[in-house]
């Protein structure tokens, strides 16, 4: 075994043959070679394997990253419809309210002075609700 593998190892090959009677020796320089590839090829190949995984690896990444961004983009959109939906149920709560109080002093179970000091309040909430409405880009 270990003439195996000092034969994979040695660079230099001797070739001895006969020319017109004569012994011609010539050392010619042979790569070394692993599993028959020669090692200089076989390292470029190890290089570009380690190029090509750390070109998909950060591919991967910049993929993870974007697929966050648009994950937090889609909750922030959510959590924005969820706000202006729970606004309306509110401006819609408030609206009625209103009605209520109308209704209320009509019937004459509210004052005047109650009836529109309530009808202010609500008025006023009302006017907030509709101005973060119309911030929030919903009408």
């Amino acid at each position: 075994m270990k003439k195996f593998i000092a034969f994979l190892l040695t660079p230099l090959t001797s070739l001895a043959y006969a020319e017109n009677g004569t012994m011609i020796t010539e050392t010619r320089y042979v790569p070394p070679t692993i599993l028959g590839i020669p090692q200089d090829q076989l390292i470029m190949i190890v290089v570009g394997v380690i190029v090509l995984y750390f070109i998909f690896r950060l591919v991967s990444l910049v993929r993870a990253k974007s697929k966050e961004k648009e994950d937090a983009r889609k909750a922030s959109v959510a959590s924005a419809v969820d706000r202006v939906s729970s606004l309306k149920a509110e401006r819609d709560r408030l609206r009625n309210m209103i009605e209520e109080a109308k209704k209320s002093y009509y019937k004459r179970e509210l004052t005047e002075e109650q009836a529109n000091k309530m009808l202010f309040e609500y008025k006023q909430k009302l006017m907030e609700l509709e101005a973060e409405l119309k911030r929030l880009g919903a009408s």
